[in-house]
């Protein structure tokens, strides 16, 4: 399960830097921004010309596809020794 995991972990990076590149040919810009708490400070080039600026902060695709990975991971644990040794004490007090 941790193998899996740590492969799903890697394949957020490896997307969210196709989808910039995609985003990047389809926007004929590129950007690159700094998150710092609940904004973020951003440049792009484009054909246009340089932006600079400042905006609200919002989750990316990766930290988004990682913190989805972690939740069904951690939702999808066995479930630990100390519940198991409870059950079957349970099972031997009915008969």
């Amino acid at each position: 399960l941790e193998d899996a995991q740590e492969t799903a972990l890697a394949m957020a990076d490896n997307l969210d830097s196709v989808m910039k590149g995609y985003g990047a040919g389809k926007d004929k810009k590129v950007s690159k921004s700094k998150g710092l708490g609940p904004i973020k400070l951003f440049g792009e080039v484009s054909k246009d010309g340089f932006k600079v600026g400042i905006g609200q902060n919002l989750i990316g695709f990766a930290d988004g596809f990682k913190a989805g990975v972690n939740l069904y991971f951690a939702m999808a644990e066995p479930p630990s020794d100390e519940s198991e040794g409870d059950e079957s004490e349970d099972e031997e007090s009915e008969e």
